[in-house]
């Protein structure tokens, strides 16, 4: 007897530490409500999405080792007010330009670094750069803001570029 008592203390102790790891789990994993968090599409996917609903593209170019683009994603991009207002007025699309892949924009082939220097009329801004880009069926009306913005200087820019349309 003694045996079996151990038998199902162990699995009492196992499933214990799993219905308690579950649960922390669930508390620190990202909000399953698209309107807790703006969903960033990959720049193909984004551009394709924004030509086929005629929205404005917002284009966040980062990179991995940027740290003003880590606290633009922290800081501002959290931002209760910000979120609301990318998800419904525009396309939000992250491009870094670093990693090794193919865009295809109209009918130019271009690799990240490449399709950075497109939109960003031929100059390298450094990282943060945001650029609200109203008409992906042409390259007019493109706007470039370099740098790390707060979530109140980035709302007042939402609001310029949503009554602009």
């Amino acid at each position: 007897m003694p045996k079996t008592n151990s038998i199902l203390f162990s699995i009492a102790l196992i499933a214990t530490v799993f219905i308690v790891n579950t649960s922390f789990k669930t508390l620190d994993s990202k909000p399953d409500n698209k309107d807790e968090e703006i969903v960033w599409l990959d720049f193909q996917v984004g551009y394709d999405k924004a030509i086929k609903e005629n929205k404005m593209i917002i284009v966040d170019v980062y990179t991995d080792w940027c740290g003003w683009c880590k606290r633009l994603d922290k800081n501002t991009y959290t931002n209760k007010e910000v979120i609301e207002k990318v998800n419904k007025h525009f396309i939000p699309v992250k491009l870094n330009p670093e990693l090794d892949a193919k865009y295809m924009v109209g009918d130019k082939v271009m690799s990240g670094y490449e399709l950075m220097l497109y939109l960003e009329g031929g100059r390298n801004y450094g990282y943060p750069t945001i650029i609200f880009w109203k008409n992906p069926k042409q390259k007019e009306s493109i706007e470039v803001s370099v740098g790390y913005k707060d979530a109140k200087e980035f709302n007042q820019m939402l609001d310029y570029y949503i009554n602009k349309k």
